[in-house]
């Protein structure tokens, strides 16, 4: 009897990882976008929008097909929408990411850059970062960054983001091997 009940315990634990790593990819199926948390939004002036807000922010995108992307520049926020801007110091990175236990693992590279920087070729080496869900905040959070930008940033669903924008920028003109 202990011996079918230490094997129950065992396999009861050996399937936690899994039903963890199937909720986050269930997640990431109805969310493929996630949106840097929180953000510095500044006003325009009022004689240009006073409706208007602008901020440096990075979206990132992780497709069903493993491929994901990342793009980071301005982001305006309009009537209660987001949406990332077409080349306003704009960057855009392209990679992979696979579930690993309880963390999403990426490995990216710069593919695109609208400010050319001397001596900088594209594409920049390779780059990887983890992902850890927070089940009590609902937001992703980066650790292990290897580039260092983005270490301890967080990622939430915002529901006002335009995915459809985000995706275009992230796809547009560019190479996604």
């Amino acid at each position: 009897m202990w011996k079918q009940i230490t094997w129950l315990l065992l396999m009861a634990l050996l399937a936690l990882p899994l039903a963890a790593t199937g909720k986050l990819s269930e997640l990431l199926s109805r969310n493929p976008i996630w949106l840097q948390t929180p953000i510095q939004w500044e006003r325009a002036p009022r004689d240009v929008n006073p409706k208007s807000s602008a901020a440096f922010a990075v979206a990132v995108y992780f497709r069903d097909d493993g491929k994901f992307g990342m793009i980071s520049g301005t982001f305006y926020r309009q009537d209660g929408k987001i949406t990332a801007s077409a080349g306003d110091s704009e960057s855009v990175c392209h990679g992979k990411w696979t579930l690993q236990g309880e963390k999403i693992h990426v490995t990216y590279q710069l593919v695109y850059r609208d400010l050319k920087i001397e001596g900088q070729s594209l594409p920049g080496p390779l780059n990887e970062m983890d992902f850890w869900w927070d089940e009590k905040k609902k937001e992703l959070k980066v650790s292990g960054a290897k580039d260092g930008r983005l270490h301890s940033e967080r990622f939430a669903v915002n529901p006002a983001l335009s995915n459809a924008g985000v995706e275009a920028q992230i796809l547009l003109d560019r190479q996604w091997d």
